[in-house]
């Protein structure tokens, strides 16, 4: 798809009930830069990827990174890996208005679309805001789900290096397409623990 082809379908995971709130619409956040392709600037992020959107119902405040490499899918946490139990929620976006973000000179394959360009909506008490309105989920899922259906690997920092440096690491390692040996030798080294057997 070329970088400005919108596709015809985008999702957003969240671990959050939003259709189920009183604000039921993806509100813009602002994530400091920490993510891949972040338009530094209040937004919401989307992909047309389903699987990759249903990871993203799992990236909570702990969550370091989510990767794909070849086949595998591997999230790395700190200290607080989701419960077994844990359940996400993916909803459908309307594409128009979403751009994909650039990392590293390349199109990341994530979609946002940032606050400024967003319709106004208004919650239960009639407060409007800038969102994006939502329906029902189009999937529920479930992290074992996950890990038994699309070998999804789950892994947690030990403490060897902290999440600033494994991060920077990451980063690097992302600008030489290196990600896939990177995951591998971090695991080797120490810095990270495979803990899916564990669900």
């Amino acid at each position: 798809m070329e970088k400005d082809e919108r596709p015809p379908r985008l999702f957003h995971g969240t671990p959050h009930e939003i259709h189920n709130s009183v604000r039921p619409f993806l509100a813009p956040s602002e994530t400091g830069g920490n993510d891949e392709g972040d338009p530094g600037e209040g937004h919401v992020f989307a992909t047309p990827d389903l699987l990759m959107a249903s990871l993203f119902s799992f990236k909570d405040t702990d969550c370091i990174n989510i990767s794909r490499v070849g086949d595998e899918l591997v999230i790395v946490y700190g200290d607080h890996p989701p419960e077994p139990e844990a359940e996400g929620y993916v909803f459908e976006v309307p594409s128009e208005g979403f751009r994909q973000t650039e990392a590293y000179g390349r199109a990341t394959g994530k979609w946002a679309m940032v606050e400024s360009e967003m319709p106004r909506v208004a919650d239960e008490m009639g407060s409007e805001t800038p969102g994006i309105p939502l329906g029902e989920p189009v999937r529920r899922v479930k992290i074992a789900e996950l890990i038994e259906q699309e070998h999804l690997k789950i892994c947690v920092l030990t403490g060897a290096v902290d999440a600033d440096t494994y991060a920077d690491a990451l980063r690097d390692a992302a600008q030489e397409d290196s990600v896939g040996t990177f995951l591998h030798e971090a695991i080797q080294r120490g810095w990270l623990r495979d803990i899916t057997r564990t669900y």
